[in-house]
């Protein structure tokens, strides 16, 4: 015999969906976890500090393009006009042509992105951070050589873009990881 006051089966999914959201809410508070960009407990900000990198010059147009993107990620409003860090990068670009055909034509191609760059402390001039950020975009060859070219171009621009954001995110946990005292200058 059934229950007078069982649920239905909507308000019960609702129900245990809400328990869920509720549960994986205490689990998350529960081990430390912090937004990236917010407040740090010695009052900085790592969004702040983002703001007071200086972006040098980059070579070549590849270089220019991510200039600008890097700008974009870290400072929207424009350089710094006090700025306490300077970001070097050195950008390489190459093609691995892959899908090679019997006849020796490659029918796709990977462009390797590869940024090496050092983050200096203006004030002293002392190495902060250093690394190499990767990014790895395909296009397709066809047999258009505009089709190629425009596909090429598009895979530049992405690939330029998630090095912005690579970039981005390192120089973001190293400020925040440097509040925290888990690496030092």
């Amino acid at each position: 015999m059934p229950e007078a006051n069982t649920l239905p089966a909507a308000a019960r999914r609702r129900l245990l969906a809400a328990s869920g959201l509720m549960l994986c809410a205490l689990a998350l508070s529960a081990c430390g976890l912090q937004p990236l960009y917010g407040r740090q407990s010695s009052g900085g900000s790592t969004l702040g500090e983002l703001q007071t990198i200086r972006i040098t010059p980059i070579a070549d147009r590849p270089g220019q393009e991510l200039h600008n993107a890097l700008r974009n990620e870290l400072n929207p409003r424009g350089q710094p006009a006090d700025p306490r860090y300077a970001l070097k990068v050195t950008l390489t670009v190459s093609k691995d042509e892959i899908g090679v055909q019997k006849d020796d034509t490659a029918t796709r191609a990977n462009l390797i992105l590869s940024g090496t760059f050092t983050l200096v402390r203006l004030a002293d001039r002392v190495l902060m951070t250093s690394g190499i950020a990767k990014s790895i975009v395909s296009y397709n060859i066809v047999t258009s050589e505009f089709g190629t070219y425009a596909a090429e171009e598009d895979a530049r621009k992405r690939g330029i873009k998630q090095l912005a954001q690579q970039l981005r995110l390192r120089l973001a946990t190293y400020f925040e990881r440097l509040a925290s005292g888990a690496v030092s200058p």
